[in-house]
């Protein structure tokens, strides 16, 4: 059964807050730019002010992320999915979009357009995070009947849509891995907006007073090892008092991780400033001497490309990063400055070095910037939207 549909009008699906997920802002605004009407159906957060942007319009569901145990998160992907299904059978057959675009994790929000799809609707869907990898990083590799679920809702997922973009090689094998077509996936790096990440647009004026300072941003979860970042403060501090640590972000391991700070007295040399606007990185990144990756060795990060990698390539800022395969994949140590993952005095030593070679951190500015320049927003912006326009037109 199919319908008339209208090409350019879209229907965007994320079990996430707007402002939190660059990626979403992103490829939503660049839809709106290219000329699409797109709706956009997220978690309300009645605490937030959602930004006026021409022909985006918000639809929010009523339902609270907590995520403080497996059935929370449960109860709060399910309650998400049931209300989201029928807002999205209601919305199409009013609107009768020509494209519908999955955000995921989780994936069981591709099963939201299952009725839509009957009808004719063309589905793409960004995992941008896959669920069972993250179910492992959080519940400590222990695998179960719930992650054995996951497995299932993610083979059933790829089916449901036409065509899938993920941010990096190592989901790609991942997905292949458990049995995703090849040909299905598409790559559109998580690159940031150079209107924003300009090292030219950003006045700063960086102090002079001897300081090194070290700049920590993202999500603040225990797989991100900003322990294991404190704990190398530690070592750095008992080899100099020069050594600070700029944290910015929010999230559920953060008391956890201060506490370590408190209990190894380095709390003093960290400044902690909680959650800011996308806008304000590239100035921190630019007031800062190093960006610090401390990930934990786990199936999630194991395989993920961080974001914050480019955003210090464009701002021609050196950063740490531990060696996992889905960091190589990119980078290397020309261009990033690597230690061997989970390990706070190799993190350190990394770090001390670094800070006594101005050539070295030179020369991996310049070599990551040859990297970024080669993934910038702008050529994947015009990947995505031919992605799109592919997918409409059923080709």
């Amino acid at each position: 059964m199919t319908m008339k549909r209208n090409p350019k009008s879209v229907l965007a699906i994320a079990f996430k807050y707007y402002y939190q997920d660059p990626r979403i802002q992103r490829q939503l605004k660049a839809l709106v730019q290219d000329g699409y009407v797109v709706d956009f159906i997220c978690p309300h957060d009645e605490h937030v002010v959602y930004p006026n942007i021409k022909n985006l319009h918000f639809i929010k569901i009523n339902v609270k992320k907590k995520r403080a145990s497996k059935l929370r998160y449960m109860f709060e992907y399910l309650s998400f999915f049931t209300l989201t299904t029928l807002k999205c059978i209601i919305l199409d057959f009013k609107k009768k979009y020509g494209l519908i675009q999955i955000f995921v994790m989780p994936e069981l929000l591709a099963f939201c357009v299952a009725i839509p799809r009957l009808f004719g609707v063309r589905v793409l869907m960004d995992w941008e995070d896959p669920a069972y990898e993250v179910y492992l990083s959080k519940f400590q590799n222990k695998k179960s009947l719930f992650s054995f679920f996951l497995q299932v809702i993610e083979r059933y997922a790829i089916k449901m849509v036409d065509e899938i973009i993920t941010p990096n090689e190592g989901f790609v094998r991942a997905f292949v891995a458990r049995g995703c077509p090849r040909e299905k996936l598409n790559i559109i790096t998580n690159s940031p907006e150079s209107d924003i990440f300009d090292p030219q647009k950003v006045n700063v004026f960086k102090s002079q007073n001897g300081q090194y300072t070290i700049l920590y941003t993202g999500t603040i979860t225990k797989r991100q090892g900003l322990d294991i970042a404190f704990r190398a403060l530690r070592n750095l501090k008992d080899k100099s008092n020069r050594f600070r640590m700029v944290v910015v972000g929010d999230g559920e391991f953060w008391p956890e991780a201060q506490r370590v700070a408190l209990d190894l007295d380095v709390y003093d040399h960290v400044n902690y400033l909680g959650r800011v606007p996308l806008e304000t990185i590239p100035k921190l990144i630019l007031e800062s001497d190093v960006g610090l990756i401390p990930n934990r060795n786990e199936p999630f990060t194991r395989i993920n490309f961080p974001t914050r990698i480019l955003e210090h390539a464009a701002m021609r800022v050196p950063i740490a990063a531990p060696e996992l395969p889905g960091i190589l994949d990119y980078v290397d140590d020309s261009s990033v400055c690597l230690f061997e993952p989970e390990n706070a005095e190799a993190m350190a030593n990394a770090i001390f070095e670094l800070s006594r070679n101005p050539v070295k951190q030179q020369q991996l500015t310049e070599n990551a910037y040859k990297i970024y320049q080669q993934m910038t927003w702008e050529r994947m912006k015009e990947e995505y939207l031919q992605i799109v326009k592919n997918v409409i037109a059923g080709k």
